[in-house]
Formats: C-alpha cells, structure tokens, sequence
C-alpha cells in the first residue's frame, strides 16, 4: 500500500509537470513570436534608414538606424546604415564606431565586407586630419601668445630697460 501512495504521488507529479511544461512551450512560442516581430520591426525601420540615406536625410537616418538597433542589435545593415549617415554628418567617430561593429559581425566573404574596410579607412582619415588641424590650431594659438607676450607692456618696459643700460 506504502507504495501504491508513491506512484500515486509521482503520477500527480508528472501531471504537474506535464502542465507546467506546456505552460513553457506557450511561453517559448509567445517569446519566439515577440523576438520574430521585433526582428521584422529591426528590419522595416532599416530598410527605411536606407530610403533617408538615399534622400540624404541623415539624422532620419541615423534615428531609424537606432531604432532598429534597439529591436535587433545584431543587425549588421542596420549599423552599416547608421554608419553611412553619421559618417555624412561629419560624425567621423561614431561613424568609425558602427563600422566597426558591422565589421566586427561580418564574414570576408560578405559582399559589403570591402565596402566597411573602405568606409573605416575614410572615416579615419578624417579623425587623423580633424586631430591635425586641431594640433596646428593649437600650435597656432600658442604662438599668437608668445608673439603677444613680446608685444605686451611688460615686455616694451623691459626692452626701454635693457636699451638704455647698452653702452
């Protein structure tokens, strides 16, 4: 009898089970559903990204680039997309920046792989001269200070100064 009340109780354990285990197939179904829509969603906002790219409109094209990044963050296009409009903005980093993870999800035999090796080399050609013109910017400036220095009160105090003590 001791054990009739043991597969008694296994068999409502399995019912349980049972229950519990469809109850997830529905779950998995449901979130299989939401990540199938929010991939398609991921997909029509990239593809409108393109469209504003095309009519270069980039800041629409960079909004619907991100918000199809926050639906699909493994889209590769949807980065490529952002990259392309950051990169007309003249946003060089943040476009080197989406390049770069679109390379990073990228295989050598993708065909737009070339394309993102092109793009990440203008795209640092432009911080590399960005970052010259604001090193001779600077270099400019101090120089306008040193010749400053020499033309400032002071210093025509200490040339009258020093004129007068020569022989």
């Amino acid at each position: 009898n001791g054990n009739d009340n043991n597969n008694m109780n296994d068999d409502n354990n399995m019912d349980k089970e049972e229950s519990v285990d469809g109850d997830n197939s529905k779950d998995n179904k449901s979130s299989k559903d939401k990540k199938s829509n929010k991939s398609e969603i991921a997909i029509i906002y990239c593809n409108r990204s393109a469209a504003y790219v095309y009519l270069q409109e980039y800041q629409r094209a960079v909004d619907d680039a991100k918000f199809a990044l926050k639906n699909d963050p493994l889209l590769t296009k949807a980065w490529i997309r952002k990259g392309m409009a950051e990169q007309e903005l003249k946003r060089y980093q943040t476009a080197y920046g989406d390049y770069q993870v679109a390379l990073n999800q990228s295989k050598q035999s993708d065909n737009y792989y070339k394309f993102l090796i092109k793009k990440i080399k203008q795209c640092f050609d432009q911080i590399l001269l960005q970052h010259t013109q604001s090193q001779q910017h600077n270099n400019d400036d101090q120089n306008n200070n040193d010749i400053g220095s020499l033309n400032s009160p002071h210093s025509q105090q200490y040339n009258e100064n020093n004129q007068s003590m020569q022989p």
